[in-house]
């Protein structure tokens, strides 16, 4: 009897000394920035943050810091079987005696995700100025709660959403089933005004990891050169649920007029002409040349200055003749 009364003794003492003096409060969760109460419900793509108290309770008086105080949380197998962290993990930080500080950790729920509940755990730990560690934990249910019939339009969006000229652009579409059921889909694109008119009808599968609860498509759309100008809206529309339930969007489509080209001004060929200065030439003075008097040029003009060469030579040789008669008729006269 004494033994037992002494083993409890000393479990109580040793569970005294490992008490940790860390403790959460003000446990709040928030969905996609609603608060939420007890049960975390989420669905694929939501945002949950999760707001808590970490209090030092050691007494303000005699009591000791709590240093390096780091808190850990994760959503067991919720990722595929992956454990899913928050999207920061919370910065360290020490507490004095009877202090607090606030944590917030944010979860971005995973698009593939099975309909069931999921552990959120949370641990919080420190070490005390006598090196004594503290370990606070604590856990949460996240609950994904799928509709039975639910499609998700992901992505709706035009490549080109002005036109001008060219008149073509696409749609580009993505829809996911998060529903807990397999649906026949007719996804539509229309326009009355353009006559746009497209119309898909396939089968998506309920398993969140199966390729064919997933829908991806790039859709062509022309728009005819003769629609006038103005803002268009293209209904983009996915039916399921035998017709019962859709999800849709609605894009703008702006056409604009297309003024036709001016025709190309012709480049006219420019030559440049350089124009040099004028040179100028020095001036050069001529001498002054004295012309002799042509004692043939007076001969001539004594017989009227028309006298050809010809008559010129027999005149001459006329001229001889005399002279040497002359000569010869005063040679004799000197002979005795």
């Amino acid at each position: 009897m004494l033994g037992a009364i002494l083993a409890v003794f000393l479990l109580s003492v040793v569970s005294a000394q490992t008490a940790s003096m860390l403790k959460i409060n003000s446990f709040k969760a928030y969905v996609n920035g609603d608060k939420d109460s007890g049960t975390v419900d989420v669905k694929p793509e939501d945002t949950v943050e999760i707001e808590f108290d970490v209090e030092n309770i050691f007494p303000k008086t005699g009591g000791l810091d709590i240093e390096d105080i780091e808190v850990t949380a994760f959503i067991d197998g919720i990722d595929d079987d992956d454990d899913l962290d928050p999207d920061d993990e919370p910065d360290e930080f020490d507490l004095e005696p009877g202090d607090e500080e606030s944590v917030t950790l944010e979860f971005s729920i995973p698009l593939e995700v099975e309909d069931k509940s999921f552990d959120l755990k949370i641990e919080v730990r420190g070490t005390d100025t006598n090196n004594t560690v503290h370990t606070i934990t604590e856990e949460r249910t996240i609950k994904v709660d799928k509709e039975t019939h639910e499609l998700l339009l992901r992505r709706a969006e035009l490549l080109t959403s002005n036109l001008k000229c060219s008149r073509n652009t696409q749609v580009d579409l993505n829809i996911v089933n998060i529903g807990t059921s397999k649906e026949d889909v007719v996804v539509r694109v229309t326009n009355v005004e353009l006559g746009l008119a497209f119309q898909d009808s396939f089968e998506m599968d309920d398993d969140p990891f199966d390729s064919d609860s997933k829908y991806s498509k790039s859709i062509p759309l022309t728009v005819s050169k003769d629609a006038e100008a103005s803002e268009y809206q293209i209904n983009v529309r996915a039916t399921y649920d035998k017709g019962g339930r859709f999800v849709e969007k609605n894009l703008p489509l702006n056409v604009e007029a297309c003024e036709p080209a001016k025709p190309a001004t012709p480049q006219q060929d420019t030559t440049v002409v350089v124009q040099q200065p004028p040179t100028t030439q020095p001036t050069v003075t001529q001498p002054v040349v004295v012309a002799q008097p042509d004692e043939t040029a007076e001969s001539a003009s004594i017989f009227g200055g028309s006298m050809t060469l010809p008559l010129l030579i027999g005149l001459e040789v006329l001229v001889i003749i005399v002279a040497i008669v002359l000569v010869a008729a005063w040679a004799r006269r000197r002979r005795p």
